[in-house]
């Protein structure tokens, strides 16, 4: 079984939604809505439609995320993608989604049918190894803890909930290199750090894939991590041992949203 992946979701604005690019016809425009989506292989999958709504030769342009998290677009044929010329590039509106895919817009990109981002798409952290444990979804308590109080009695306030919401699960990551943990240290939108910092840590949900080398197969639903106030990220997370920096005991608690 592959590495598992975590992926946030993603707020397209009008600042991030277009795509520029060159078939046979000059430069074309493609956009998608703004708003929430459920992660970045559904804003691909959006923008895919988009151009391919476009007809000709954008018909046939497909875009995917690959199991480490970087985006190939593939426009087939030889063709640009105009992240820094075009109408939306960064010299001019400067409201493209290379960014977001994992694209550099300091130029752009031309040369082949099939063009790679330069690195890891934003909004997700790919572990490198396979996880140690995995509890599956399990019933959670509804409410806070029961409180006794001064006259012996026991009291508690709880809420009503939709029951598949009061799930919760944890999943222990095996051990993580500084090289995928740490940003200073990771490749550009690699990092544990950044993905808990930008996002779990402030409670925005993601879809939880056990398997990124079998994404359609392997989607276990939608979770917001669980955390305390005023969280660290090293808590609890141990190196190996003094001469060994591996990180062990990295683990996900979080609270699955929705059916």
């Amino acid at each position: 079984m592959g590495s598992p992946a975590f992926l946030s979701e993603v707020v397209i604005t009008d600042s991030n939604k277009w795509i520029d690019f060159e078939l046979d016809a000059g430069e074309q425009n493609a956009s998608i809505a703004t708003g929430t989506y459920d992660d970045m292989r559904a804003v691909a999958a959006a923008h895919q439609a988009a151009i391919q709504a476009l007809g000709g030769a954008a018909a046939s342009v497909t875009i995917s995320i690959g199991s480490d998290g970087t985006t190939t677009i593939n426009l087939g044929g030889t063709g640009k993608l105009l992240w820094k010329t075009g109408t939306h590039g960064s010299d001019n509106t400067d409201t493209h989604c290379g960014d977001l895919y994992g694209f550099s817009d300091a130029a752009d990109d031309t040369g082949a049918a099939s063009l790679d981002s330069d690195n890891q798409h934003q909004h997700g952290f790919y572990a490198n190894m396979g996880v140690k444990i995995d509890t599956k979804d399990r019933a959670d308590s509804p409410g806070p803890a029961t409180e006794i109080t001064m006259d012996g009695t026991c009291e508690r306030f709880s809420w009503s909930r939709n029951s598949d919401k009061n799930r919760i699960r944890e999943v222990e990551l095996q051990f993580i290199t500084p090289a995928k943990f740490f940003e200073a240290e990771a490749g550009t939108n690699e990092s544990l750090e950044k993905w808990w910092r930008d996002d779990a840590s402030k409670g925005t949900y993601f879809q939880y894939y056990s398997d990124s080398s079998d994404f359609d197969n392997n989607d276990e639903g939608k979770y917001a991590l669980i955390v305390d106030n005023d969280p660290n990220l090293l808590d609890g997370i141990n190196r190996e041992s003094p001469g060994e920096e591996y990180y062990q005991k990295v683990v996900f608690r979080m609270r699955r949203q929705g059916s």
